[in-house]
């Protein structure tokens, strides 16, 4: 009986109502303040890659070098530029050798992806191709704060975001479906190849939370996706099921 009046205390229920309202407010303030942090990208055109490495990837496709042998070296070359201990297995750094559906397959099987972020992968590619790459992803931002998330999810569109930015910037036609150089792109269609690009991209992001040095790791990485961008698009099937010549 006391438990029951104590629980009835007026006092007791205002102040609870109180803190409540508090509580509701702050984590209101805290969504609406969420925003995606291009430090990354920032830090990226500060130290861009190498012109050793970007030497290494023209030699190589002059010479039709093994696409793994290829982002092996240039993993090795961008890890040794950012002092960072970037880490992918071989399997990975295959992936993007796969056409666009066996990479969803993959990615959804493995764990490296799931099925909301391959939908929200396939609505960014459309807006992309639909505006460009900077209203895509302001769009794509926008998207991800209502969506409330946890933070490792947030970050890990946050580094696609990111990557994205760099790759544009080494890049500037990939994303550009009017004035795209990219033949292939032009042939396959470029919703299909940008779909296979960002699926890689996010793959790959969710490597640098085990980095000592997640930083250098995450520029590393975004370093990475923009020195391989043409390698992806160049080996990417454009039917499922598709091998590789």
């Amino acid at each position: 009986m006391n438990i029951l009046k104590f629980f009835r205390n007026s006092k007791l229920i205002g102040f609870s109502a109180i803190c409540f309202l508090i509580f509701s407010c702050s984590q209101y303030d805290l969504n609406q303040e969420r925003a995606f942090d291009f430090a990354i990208y920032e830090a990226y055109k500060d130290n861009p890659l190498s012109k050793s490495t970007k030497d290494l990837i023209a030699s190589s496709l002059r010479n039709r070098t093994s696409n793994l042998s290829l982002k092996r070296q240039i993993l090795e070359q961008i890890n040794q530029q950012y002092n960072s201990n970037l880490d992918i297995s071989d399997p990975m750094l295959e992936l993007s050798d796969y056409n666009v559906d066996d990479m969803k397959a993959y990615s959804l099987t493995n764990g490296l992806l799931n099925q909301s972020e391959i939908d929200m992968i396939d609505e960014l590619a459309s807006d992309i191709q639909a505006t460009n790459l900077d209203d895509a992803l302001v769009s794509f931002e926008n998207k991800v704060v209502l969506l409330n998330l946890d933070q490792s999810t947030f970050e890990k569109y946050n580094d696609v975001a990111n990557s994205l930015k760099v790759v544009d910037e080494e890049n500037p036609s990939l994303f550009d479906s009017s004035t795209s150089k990219n033949s292939n792109v032009a042939q396959r269609g470029i919703i299909a190849c940008i779909v296979a690009f960002i699926v890689w991209v996010a793959a790959i992001v969710g490597f640098v939370g085990g980095c000592a040095t997640v930083f250098l790791c995450a520029l590393a990485t975004v370093a990475l996706l923009a020195a391989t961008a043409d390698l992806v698009l160049e080996c990417v099937p454009d039917t499922p099921g598709a091998g590789l010549d």
